[in-house]
């Protein structure tokens, strides 16, 4: 039975502090708060562990310095209590990962062969850090089930012939545990259970005695009986243990398979869920550009029936246009040109007359000088050609003054009618 006790407030207060302190010189936990918080909890109810800054090499070869809580965790085995030497890592990702626990053997001790819990290097392997869940599971839980498991079967023995059945750690006088009791799990065969002192001195030395001092004769049947009974015990202690080491290997080999199955099950599942997100990106990006090519299409036939409108309309003036083309090459030479202009009255009149003579002198000079420019210019007298440009220029010019005259007598006569 575990029985509880109260812890001195002095040194529980020192080493919360000491914790804090190591926590504080490290910076590589992820969730600092719940690490203080589970360790100072489990030295609140565990006095035999202390808190220490440690090193702790992963298995792709690299060494962190991490939190570490060494000394003994307490195991009930045959009526007694025994301590065993653990040392436990706190990892970075706690608690999202569970702690590295090892036992660790001192000089007089060694690790029992074939253990189902602990390897050969000491360290612990249990289904509670298997299972490892980080919101339920935590490091008082797992020092519980660490207890309960050894009480079960000791992990360690000490070292010699005489004492290879008994459990080595000695029984603690000034560390007593204070844990919640625990149901154990994975109890190995009573078989493989080391005896307790008791039982190991009794069958040693033996209680049958003559008197106060047995006879010779007594004392070599004693002997002889109990090297008998120790042989058995061996034999019978061998074949046990060649059974259980044969069963925890195949435990061991189930275990190891099975994280490995989990593992590559895990990479799977990865590969999968990348490959399932990589194919939703490239369809939403295919669904987007759908849609920007569907409006690209539509814009596009707008912009179709707007040019089949416009070249409709422009079609359609030409065919206007070359109609009244043919009206007017059919009406061509069948107008009089001086039927064109009609003069409103006779100031009008003299206007309209007087710039046509301007118009035609001009175009008879003209000509009349392209003609002397011409090569053949033997029709066109100098003297004539002088005398009729005179004429034609004074002509000209009169009729340009009359003109201006006639635009000038209008422009006041409107000014008036305006004016009035």
């Amino acid at each position: 039975e575990q029985r509880e006790h109260p812890r001195p407030a002095a040194a529980m207060s020192a080493e919360i502090q000491q914790l804090r302190q190591v926590l504080g010189s490290l910076r590589c936990y992820s969730n600092p708060r719940r690490v203080q918080s589970d360790v100072e909890a489990l030295l609140r109810n565990l006095t035999s562990l202390k808190p220490r800054p440690g090193s702790l090499v992963h298995n792709n070869g690299t060494t962190a310095s991490l939190l570490m809580l060494t000394g003994t965790t307490p195991i009930w085995y045959s009526g007694a209590q025994y301590n065993i030497p653990v040392e436990i890592f706190i990892l970075e990702k706690y608690p999202a990962a569970g702690p590295r626990v090892y036992v660790r053997p001192t000089a007089t001790m060694v690790i029992k062969q074939g253990h189902r819990h602990v390897d050969n290097d000491g360290l612990v392997y249990l289904p509670y850090l298997h299972s490892w869940d980080p919101q339920r599971s935590n490091i008082v839980e797992l020092v519980n089930v660490v207890s309960a498991t050894f009480s079960e079967d000791p992990p360690l023995f000490s070292r010699g012939s005489a004492a290879a059945a008994r459990p080595t750690a000695a029984v603690a006088a000034t560390a007593t545990p204070v844990m919640a009791q625990a149901t154990p799990y994975g109890a190995a065969a009573a078989a493989d259970r080391p005896p307790s002192y008791d039982a190991a001195t009794s069958s040693a030395y033996g209680t049958a005695t003559v008197g106060a001092f047995p006879s010779p004769i007594l004392q070599a049947q004693q002997q002889q009986q109990q090297q008998q009974q120790q042989q058995q015990q061996q034999a019978a202690a061998a074949a046990a243990l060649a059974v259980q080491t044969q069963a925890n290997r195949k435990d061991v080999l189930v275990q190891q398979l099975t994280s490995k199955l989990q593992e590559e099950l895990n990479r799977f599942y990865t590969r999968v869920r990348e490959d399932i997100d990589s194919e939703f990106e490239t369809q939403s990006k295919l669904e987007r550009s759908a849609e920007a090519i569907s409006a690209s299409l539509r814009e596009l036939a707008r912009t179709k029936e707007r040019l089949q409108a416009g070249l409709s309309a422009v079609a359609e003036k030409r065919q206007q246009a070359e109609n009244w083309h043919q009206e007017q090459l059919a009406q061509e030479g069948k107008e009089d040109v001086d039927s064109l202009v009609t003069p409103m009255d006779r100031c009008t009149e003299q206007l309209v007359g007087a710039v046509a003579t301007y118009h035609a002198i001009d175009d008879a000079l003209y000509f009349y000088d392209r003609a002397l420019a011409s090569a053949d210019n033997a029709e066109v007298d100098m003297e004539v050609f002088l005398k009729t440009t005179r004429n034609l220029s004074r002509k000209q010019f009169l009729a340009k003054c009359l003109a201006i005259k006639i635009h000038d007598a209008a422009a006041d006569a409107a000014l008036m009618s305006a004016i009035a």
